[in-house]
């Protein structure tokens, strides 16, 4: 086990020897590059879409404005309630939750004073009906107090990197403090599609509240987006999504799709009733038609049986039948459709955050992010670890590092003192040793 520390370890020295990049921003948003599609006009104020498994940007235009979002805020309430609450939780309705909602405000309807629902059932009220009783009452049950569980929100929201973003409710109600933007709301929506059940609420097209002792009748309620197989708008590949209105927002629209191996997460604000669905089609056609979505394990290439070229060092012939470092077989790139390998760079970041990660690979099209791999110690999984600090695919030096000689002298004096090292503790004797052990 220390053996394979010890050469990690002499990898990781290669790496960060060789020249390093400085790290761009996380997802660059305004300037796409040379060779990008060309996106659509829409109509919206603002507009975004992102590819959920690896937070690329495909599309945006002004996605960091501060906007209303009003009820695209439940997405939000929703995630929260996953993560802190159970399922089967009772959730009790106060006389706050029944009666600070408006008269005019969406409602699940049946609700009084002292009724319970389970938070499942509260949970399909606040996707499906956009029932901001229902919101109210979660909030309190989950954060102890509406103001607690707002103090969540914009806690979750700075942790995901929501940099324009304030919550001052649950539902999304009207508030001169209560805004978000295209691309803030982009990734809580992308947290949101990580978990199952909130998968399966989002895309649910109409669910049920059995008949109970607080209300006689059943409460059937239908997603309100229209974009579902039976709606206005039908869209082959929609797996959900959240509306939203009010008179200071106008039409706001968060839609999931999934479509050639790609979950697209498309964000619409300051809309028209029957923009927002339009400019959402059209933005998913796009992304859909326009980019494809590579896994890294299938899309590097294995050391191949050929000669290295000069002054470099193949990291898969050094670490010959056990690689030591491999790349997550669950990561991905997404890059436009005609896009090759000889198109795409990469950047070794180390970052050894655990026992497992020895840090990642950053991915750019031209100079634009387009995901990330990390970078993990030797599984079953694993495949051939073969990337540089600075790795440029072309055909005829796929997966070398390249290593001036002054880089290589230093690494092979690093072996001979690692060599060393090793036989001098496999030499001495097997005794109790006194003091501290030395570690690797």
């Amino acid at each position: 086990m220390k053996f394979k520390y010890i050469m990690v370890s002499m990898i990781l020295c290669l790496l960060l020897i060789a020249p390093a990049q400085t790290a761009q921003a996380a997802v660059p948003t305004a300037e796409f590059p040379e060779g990008w599609p060309q996106g659509p006009g829409v109509e919206a104020e603002s507009a975004i879409i992102m590819e959920a498994s690896t937070g690329t940007i495909l599309y945006e235009k002004n996605s960091h404005e501060e906007l209303y979002p009003a009820s695209i805020t439940k997405i939000m309430t929703t995630l929260l309630a996953l993560n802190n609450s159970s399922l089967n939780d009772t959730v009790t309705f106060s006389h706050d939750a029944v009666f600070s909602v408006g008269t005019s405000d969406a409602k699940l309807g049946g609700i009084d004073e002292g009724d319970k629902l389970t938070m499942e059932q509260c949970l399909y009220g606040v996707m499906l009906a956009s029932a901001n009783d229902v919101s109210y009452a979660v909030a309190e049950h989950v954060g102890g107090s509406l103001s607690k569980f707002v103090d969540m929100m914009n806690e979750e929201a700075e942790k995901l990197g929501c940099e324009n973003t304030h919550f001052t409710n649950a539902s999304g109600l009207p508030d001169a403090d209560h805004y978000t933007t295209a691309y803030d709301m982009a990734l809580i929506s992308q947290e949101a599609l990580k978990n199952p059940v909130f998968r399966q609420i989002a895309q649910t097209m109409v669910y049920t509240i059995p008949a109970d002792e607080y209300c006689p009748e059943p409460r059937a309620r239908a997603n309100h987006h229209e974009m579902k197989s039976n709606g206005k708008y039908p869209y082959d590949g929609w797996i959900g999504g959240k509306t939203g209105w009010t008179a200071s927002a106008g039409y706001t629209l968060v839609t999931f799709a999934h479509k050639n191996n790609m979950d697209l997460i498309c964000v619409i604000m300051k809309s028209s009733q029957t923009g927002q669905y339009t400019d959402t089609k059209a933005l998913l056609d796009y992304g859909f038609q326009n980019f494809k979505r590579m896994n890294l394990s299938e899309a590097e290439v294995r050391p191949a049986e050929q000669e290295s070229a000069d002054n470099t060092l193949r990291l898969g012939d050094f670490m010959k039948e056990q690689p030591l470092l491999g790349i997550n077989p669950e990561d991905y790139i997404v890059i436009p459709g005609p896009a090759g390998w000889d198109q795409i760079e990469a950047v070794f970041i180390p970052d050894a955050q655990d026992d497992e990660t020895a840090g990642s690979m950053r991915y750019t099209y031209n100079g634009y992010y387009v995901g990330t791999g990390r970078v993990v110690l030797n599984t079953e999984n694993a495949y051939q670890f073969q990337a540089s600090t600075n790795l440029n695919r072309n055909n005829s030096a796929h997966g070398i590092l390249k290593i001036n000689p002054w880089i290589i002298a230093a690494a092979a004096v690093l072996a001979v003192i690692i060599v060393v090292v090793i036989i001098l503790l496999f030499r001495r004797p097997r005794r109790r040793r006194r003091g501290r052990k030395l570690r690797f």
